[in-house]
């Protein structure tokens, strides 16, 4: 989708982002199913270092943050008698 004024600046950044996509796609055929969305736009607007975290790391970091520093929660491995 365009601006009907071809000459706006819009339209330009537009078609910037369609072309970097067209080349991205060409040179990442085999790969793609290794990129999050945000990974793409990310990489299709400038910005690589912006990294999705994966699910071992986004679980640790919330236990080190949530679970491990919360006084009122015991370990699961003691055993009361």
């Amino acid at each position: 989708m365009r601006l009907k004024d071809r000459s706006h600046y819009a339209n330009h950044m537009l078609n910037e982002l369609d072309s970097r996509f067209r080349q991205f796609i060409s040179l990442n055929t085999t790969a793609l199913n290794r990129y999050f969305a945000k990974t793409l736009r990310d990489k299709l607007m400038g910005d690589d270092h912006a990294e999705n975290p994966g699910l071992i790391t986004y679980l640790d970091e919330y236990f080190e943050k949530a679970v491990a520093r919360n006084k009122e929660r015991a370990c699961g491995n003691s055993q009361k008698s």
